[in-house]
């Protein structure tokens, strides 16, 4: 790393070798990747694989989360998606939540191709009867839930989804009003971990009352939050702010030139239905200034919109064709 000392990867790989030699693990991963990469030593990868090998046989996470990945991704080594899983379990049964994240995409994804737990763990693709997509989702649910225990904000925040709409959930497991208090608490838990799509959940939870109490005032204030989130705006709750803003609902008084910003700033960033209400606040002036029309502004919206529909339509017949569901959120 070059801390306190000029960088030097082929000293750094010396010491790493020493030290691998005499059995440490953290010493064998650390080589492992020297050899994989060229880097301070020579590129081979048959080493490179071993030595990884040896370090998580011995129970050294980062080389089993290293192994999962030179497997999924391919070109080292042949890609071999059981092995991967394989890895990735070990490295979340020791305590890693991104593992556990990779594997409740994975399986989400198998689930809406109808591919099966099995066929995965095997490494082998094809397709698979209801049985095998309900074990898929099944699969991606616990994982989704260990990852979200673990602290992983974007699977607490699917966790919370995959509760809404009993997605692997079995049956029986909860009760509806049981069920829907889980999935608002998970999302809760990521919305505190600053992520904008919890943030934006929160609100709609609010405005509906789903798992909460029904309150117009916490639905505005959660998407306030996510609409201004420093890591990533939420386009949809900039969206829902500005319908808030038009209708007066949830804050103290209609301001329509404010939820025009709200309109622009999300249509601009790509959101459809901003843009459809963007093109209509023009037409009628609706937060113009002096209430005048804009209808140039309007035609250009109306326009986009339109545009951005037929994308959406396109890439539905595209998934329809494939044999996939539609994902129930995308993060």
């Amino acid at each position: 790393y070059g801390q306190g000392v000029p960088r030097d990867d082929a000293a750094a790989a010396k010491w790493f070798r020493k030290a691998a030699d005499g059995g440490s693990s953290a010493a064998q991963y650390s080589l492992g990747l020297c050899h994989l990469s060229g880097k301070g030593a020579e590129l081979h990868v048959e080493r490179g694989m071993t030595l990884l090998t040896s370090a998580a046989e011995k129970g050294f996470e980062a080389a089993m989360y290293a192994l999962a990945q030179v497997y999924e991704e391919g070109g080292l080594v042949p890609k071999n998606v059981g092995l991967a899983i394989r890895y990735y379990k070990q490295a979340g049964d020791m305590g890693n939540a991104d593992a556990f994240c990779w594997l409740r995409k994975h399986f989400e994804k198998r689930s809406s191709s109808r591919g099966s737990v099995e066929q995965d763990e095997q490494g082998e693709q094809g397709e698979q009867g209801e049985q095998g997509e309900q074990s898929a989702a099944a699969a991606a649910f616990d994982y989704s839930l260990r990852a979200a225990q673990l602290g992983c904000r974007c699977c607490q925040m699917q966790t919370s989804v995959f509760l809404k709409n009993e997605f692997g959930v079995e049956r029986g497991r909860y009760g509806d009003g049981p069920r829907h208090q889980a999935a608002a608490v998970w999302c809760a838990r990521s919305a505190a971990q600053g992520y904008a799509p919890a943030q934006s959940r929160m609100g709609w939870c609010y405005y509906d009352g789903d798992g909460v109490a029904q309150s117009a005032e916490e639905a505005v204030r959660w998407w306030r939050l996510a609409a201004n989130n420093s890591e990533a705006p939420d386009l949809v709750a900039l969206y829902m702010l500005g319908m808030a803003l038009e209708n007066g609902e949830g804050v103290p008084a209609v301001d329509e030139a404010a939820a025009l910003a709200c309109f622009k700033k999300a249509a601009e960033g790509g959101e459809g239905p901003a843009m459809q209400k963007l093109a209509w606040c023009y037409e009628f002036g609706r937060g113009c200034a002096g209430g005048r029309p804009n209808l140039p502004e309007a035609a250009k919206w109306y326009g986009a919109a339109a545009e951005r529909a037929e994308e959406e339509r396109r890439r539905a017949e595209a998934a329809a064709g494939k044999g996939e569901r539609p994902a129930l959120i995308h993060i």
